[in-house]
């Protein structure tokens, strides 16, 4: 299969952890596709594109559409904040934290 998806196609992504029920976390993509691939591109598109240019373990399985990604004060992708609301769609982050490991 050839992708037809091109990264000229998007304009900004980021990478994010999700919940997943075979591997329990999962890669995902977040994207905001340029004015002209809205509606065009398909997060199939994206995912065949990512899986024929980057290893098993690093092309997203989930890819979610924003019209924008949240930023810093200095412009930069906020992605803990996307982590943040990833982890707010599960609910609470899993019962495993730092101080249960005792570190």
């Amino acid at each position: 299969m050839r992708a037809t998806f091109s990264v000229a196609a998007s304009s900004e992504a980021c990478v994010i952890s999700t919940r997943d029920a075979y591997r329990g976390e999962t890669v995902k993509a977040v994207v905001v596709l340029k004015a002209a691939s809205r509606g065009k591109a398909t997060a199939e598109d994206i995912i065949g594109w990512a899986k024929e240019k980057m290893a098993a373990y690093k092309y997203p399985r989930v890819v979610e559409f924003v019209d924008q990604l949240p930023k810093t004060g200095t412009g930069k992708v906020f992605w803990r904040k996307l982590q943040e609301m990833e982890d707010a769609k599960w609910g609470s982050v899993d019962a495993v934290s730092v101080e249960s490991l005792g570190r």
